[in-house]
Parts: structure tokens; sequence; C-alpha cells
């Protein structure tokens, strides 16, 4: 009786299940590019690339607090919303003002884009770009 009850306890009892893709991953962004609106039309161009980073997975899942400090993706009032599910292996974070980035945790490859300024008024467009970067897990 005991061995049934125990059993039926710890099948009922949530288990937060850890992958073999949490850890701390080093970063670095590999090429950077996109369109500058200038004299009235966009013109494409390279960026500068952006500094290397770190990101880090607990539980199976990125931390949307880090991800906004990270990327500068939402507010602190209005963090990013992450989500996993879209295709296995690979998490996106996006916010609501055109920002997104999204890793492949076996490839290990990510890409991080900025489109805010593609809706913007005429006057105020600067730049719309795309940063690819590849991570290793430390």
């Amino acid at each position: 009786m005991k061995k049934a009850l125990l059993l039926l306890l710890f099948a009922a009892s949530p288990v937060v299940a850890s992958t073999s893709y949490d850890g701390v991953y080093a970063c670095q962004f590999t090429k950077s590019a996109g369109m500058s609106y200038k004299d009235g039309a966009w013109q494409t161009s390279d960026f500068d690339t952006d500094a290397p980073f770190f990101l880090e997975v607990k539980n199976g899942k990125l931390d949307a607090r880090a991800i906004h400090e990270t990327f500068n993706i939402g507010t602190k009032l209005d963090l990013p919303i992450c989500a996993d599910d879209l295709i296995e292996r690979v998490e996106s974070c996006a916010g609501h003002f055109g920002q997104q980035m999204m890793i492949n945790f076996e490839s290990l490859n990510g890409g991080y884009s900025e489109l805010t300024d593609a809706a913007a008024d005429e006057d105020v467009q600067k730049s719309v770009s795309i940063s690819l970067f590849t991570c290793q897990k430390m």
C-alpha cells in the first residue's frame, strides 16, 4: 500500500524537466547588414557588428528579462514574449516594437532583427537591420 501511495504521489507531483540545452552560452555576432533611410530612399549596407554576449538557458527556456537586457527587446514593464514551441530546438523572443531574436540550440546559430523603423513615418525612419550570431556552450 505504501509503495502504491508513493508512486501515486510521485506521478501527480509537477516535475520541471531539464534539457541538454540548459547552461550558459557565449555568443558572437558574425555579420550585420540592413538598410538605412537616406535622401528619401532605403539603401542597403553592412553594419558594424555588436559586442559579444551571453545567453543563459534554465529549464529549457530563455529568460525574457535577460533577453530584454541583452538585445533591448521590449521594455522593463513590457518584456519580450519568448516561445520555444515553434520548432523543436529553436527558441524565439519578440518585442512589440519590431525586434526579434531566434536561436537554434542544436546548430548554435541565431539571429537578431530590428524592424521598428520600417513602420515609422518618413521623417523619423533611420534603419532596419539583421545580425547573425553563433554561440558556444560554456
